[in-house]
């Protein structure tokens, strides 16, 4: 469902054909890289359609049930452009800790700053957390062409 803050952003990058529509899978954590869709165009038709299903008993038996089914279709409109997710999503790191009982906890309270810290913030007792920045640079799959070791010869050089 959309938001009417979500909707002025959409607008923007539906304005600029040069962006790309972000999805994140966790809007609220700062870790969670997003998905990147690309704009194309098209020349579709938008379809409403609804399914409505009706139970209704055959006589021959006595529990069994054959449903009805209908379909209602209205057609909205064209649509000219689409946005596609064709890339892979990243790895997504979750800022978590084992506790003493072996159960995760998580560490997003104690990691992020929300607002200017004081010096007691940065010299408390934590467990070492370093997230990496990003896990992969593309977010489509790319053939690496392995290839074997090539033998290369030694020439000597006569004299």
């Amino acid at each position: 469902m959309l938001t009417r803050r979500c909707l002025p952003r959409l607008t923007q990058i539906y304005a600029d054909p040069a962006k790309r529509l972000e999805l994140y899978f966790r809007p609220k954590d700062p870790y969670c890289h997003p998905v990147c869709a690309n704009r194309f165009p098209t020349s579709t038709v938008l379809l409403k359609v609804k399914r409505r299903t009706r139970k209704t008993k055959r006589l021959d038996t006595e529990d069994q049930t054959q449903p009805e089914v209908q379909f209602e279709m209205e057609i909205l409109g064209t649509v000219t452009t689409v946005y596609k997710f064709q890339g892979m999503s990243d790895f997504q790191y979750l800022a978590m800790h084992s506790g003493p009982d072996g159960k995760p906890t998580s560490m997003y309270d104690k990691v992020l700053m929300l607002q200017p810290e004081k010096e007691e913030f940065f010299n408390r007792e934590l467990p070492l957390y370093i997230p990496p920045p990003i896990f992969s640079r593309l977010d489509t799959p790319v053939d690496y062409f392995y290839r074997p070791d090539i033998q290369h010869r030694i020439c000597a050089l006569e004299a």
